[in-house]
């Protein structure tokens, strides 16, 4: 893409006097797939004419360009249409759904909104991380105090855990863009591109890496992470969940630091490991990690151990103006634990399919309302029906 400066004034005149005004397209030779027009240093409003070409090459050129669309000309026998006003998401959505993949009349006059500082540009073909690392956002500043989660440490009889038992990257609002898709467009530094008309995937945009310091272009350098991931959460409390609350777990988009864009190598160093076992590189963001991983503890009622939490209080202590207070736990009752199998009462009047409590084989058959166990395993053929929602825990308190 190529960008020539030229004085196009009668350009804006005409978009502004309306459809009357201008006989036909205007008279500047924007060579196709070129943008030619004065674009402010400044920022600010600009008027550019487009060369003719792909709509998606007229967004991404704007972009690349630190410029939003904010309204479009087109020609058709001479005559200016197609003058769509509204929000950038609204004008590219509109414009690409016109255009879709097709080739838009040269001439055409794009109206931009852009920013004092250009975008990066788009990624090549095999793009890369920027060398100089970015430093952590100044907008954010701790609480000024915490909810100490419970701190209990681990039963050795919790169910293993699987990751297919947690459905994650769901299109929970049906917009064709998933839960990763929609956390990449939430977090992407400038407007993003996608890979086709649709707007269902991402194709490029900017990103800080937060635990690395890295600024990114490419979507395919990046994972989508759970700040807490799914596994610690089975651990802490998450495995007596119901599908629907692992499913909303993994996919909550309401607290816009539970699921984070990172690099794809950090976020694999990580893994599982909980803050006794890692920690960002980048020490800039320890004060905030702990403070988000304390916060999704405690609004999803997990435990910390009690390592996990003296790291945690070590990160803290890196917040530039001291730890937040810590407000103690409330209870200090433990999340749920899976019952130990009684051994006062032999193993033939218990039925196989509840390996963790002995509840009698059917006849007669029991609801959860005849027995006391609560979030007990649930194998096999299950003839009582505890586990109504078929996700291996029965009678879920």
């Amino acid at each position: 893409m190529h960008v020539r400066v030229a004085p196009i004034l009668a350009i804006v005149l005409a978009v502004l006097l309306g459809a009357l005004l201008v006989p036909g397209p205007p008279e500047v030779g924007a060579a196709p797939g070129e943008i030619q027009g004065d674009v402010p240093a400044a920022g600010g409003a600009a008027a550019v004419v487009w060369g003719g070409g792909d709509a998606e090459a007229l967004a991404a050129a704007a972009a690349e360009l630190g410029c939003d669309l904010r309204s479009v000309w087109t020609f058709l026998a001479g005559r200016p249409v197609g003058f769509l006003v509204g929000a950038p998401s609204f004008v590219n959505a509109t414009f690409l759904t016109v255009f879709p993949s097709s080739e838009m009349p040269a001439s055409t006059i794009a109206i931009l909104r852009c920013e004092a500082v250009a975008a990066a540009p788009r990624p090549s073909a095999t793009p890369s991380a920027t060398n100089t690392p970015a430093p952590a956002p100044a907008t954010w500043a701790p609480p000024t105090s915490l909810q100490q989660p419970t701190v209990a440490e681990r039963d050795a009889a919790i169910p293993a855990y699987a990751r297919s038992s947690w459905d994650h990257w769901v299109d929970a609002d049906g917009d064709c863009q998933d839960a990763r898709q929609e956390v990449l467009i939430a977090e992407s530094r400038i407007v993003v591109s996608f890979e086709t008309s649709a707007l269902c995937r991402v194709l490029a945009g900017e990103w800080l890496d937060q635990y690395t310091g890295q600024v990114l272009a490419d979507p395919g350098d990046l994972d989508v992470d759970h700040l807490v991931p799914l596994q610690n959460a089975h651990l802490s409390g998450g495995w007596a969940w119901s599908s629907s609350q692992r499913r909303d777990y993994a996919n909550d988009l309401t607290d816009p630091d539970h699921l984070i864009a990172v690099t794809a190598a950090a976020n694999r160093s990580k893994g599982a490991r909980g803050p006794e076992e890692w920690r960002p590189p980048l020490a800039a963001y320890w004060c905030r990690y702990a403070v988000d991983w304390i916060e999704i503890k405690d609004r999803w009622l997990l435990s910390v151990t009690s390592a996990e939490w003296s790291s945690l209080l070590i990160m803290l202590a890196t917040c530039p103006s001291g730890a937040p207070a810590v407000v103690p736990s409330i209870s200090p009752t433990p999340t749920p634990t899976v019952s130990a199998t009684p051994t006062s009462t032999p193993a033939t009047s218990c039925d196989p399919s509840y390996p963790d409590v002995c509840i009698p084989p059917a006849p007669p058959d029991l609801d959860c309302g005849d027995i006391s166990h609560r979030n007990f395993r649930v194998v096999g053929s299950d003839p009582h029906r505890f586990d109504g929602d078929n996700d291996g825990v029965g009678c879920e308190s």
